[in-house]
């Protein structure tokens, strides 16, 4: 027989619903949660499919945090395969949440006739404006790799303002579009980049500056000609260079001079006997 007070079972919380209808604050409450289980990846999984859901059910707060803090939104996969030196293989320990596939889950599951600039721009809504272009850039260059078939995705990012010129994490401008081309995009995603502002001779001059090989820069150049109608261009000479070329001539010149006279057994410029006495 029972004596004590009898308690209700608990029950279980279901992380889609607290993804999609919860406030920001139980979003969070929720993913600490998770992240003190040993394997929370199913869990994690149903969690970040609610805030993509609930972003479209009127309230983005959840999404706009995990896209303004990716870092901050990390979890252990499960900690217990990486530490056993006998696993020949495991996940990662820390997986950042990744930027990319939350955004092409969004403009992917968007409905009928949705602006995709417009969501993507939204979806940034709480990125610090001073990061907003590198965020953009950097999000465009992972949906290259993943989604780089997906040209409505490249497009909705680029209309929404991601710059194929700016410059990388490492202050490089022009990798993103000259990684466009190493990695053989079709024409059409680089014809998009150029009339987004790409700029080919910035992409070349990266491909220069870090000696990409020949074979490169010849397929940049073939995308030029198919995209603008322009022919490859030379490799065109600065302007310091041509003076540093023309000082050169002058030293040599002069040089050459010198030896000339040298070898007369008189100083340049100065006349010779003959020179200054010629017979009548």
């Amino acid at each position: 027989m029972w004596f004590g007070k009898k308690t209700e079972a608990k029950k279980p919380v279901d992380y889609y619903l607290a993804g999609r209808d919860g406030t920001l604050t139980e979003f969070e409450e929720a993913f600490a949660t998770l992240q003190k289980q040993r394997d929370p990846r199913t869990q994690m999984d149903r969690l970040f499919k609610g805030i993509v859901d609930g972003f479209y059910a009127g309230r983005p707060e959840s999404l706009q945090t995990v896209l303004a803090q990716p870092q901050r939104f990390s979890y252990d996969y499960n900690p217990h395969w990486y530490n056993d030196p006998g696993y020949s293989y495991g996940y990662t320990d820390r997986a950042t949440v990744k930027v990319t596939e939350q955004v092409a889950k969004l403009v992917k599951g968007a409905p009928a006739g949705s602006n995709g600039a417009a969501i993507v721009s939204r979806a940034f809504g709480r990125v610090a404006k001073d990061q907003l272009q590198a965020r953009l850039a950097e999000t465009l260059y992972d949906i290259l790799r993943s989604y780089g078939k997906d040209h409505d995705l490249i497009n909705a990012v680029l209309d929404a303002g991601a710059d194929p010129n700016a410059p990388d994490l490492s202050g490089n401008a022009g990798s993103i579009t000259a990684r466009a081309v190493a990695l053989d995009m079709p024409r059409a995603v680089l014809q998009m980049f150029y009339d987004h502002g790409a700029d080919f001779d910035v992409a070349r001059g990266y491909m220069e500056r870090h000696k990409w090989g020949e074979s490169h820069i010849d397929r940049l150049e073939s995308y030029r000609a198919k995209v603008t109608g322009t022919a490859q261009k030379q490799a065109v000479q600065s302007e310091e260079l041509l003076i540093q070329l023309a000082e050169t001539v002058v030293d040599l010149t002069q040089r050459v001079a010198e030896l000339e006279a040298a070898r007369q057994g008189q100083k340049p410029g100065k006349k010779t006997s003959r020179e200054r006495n010629p017979r009548p």
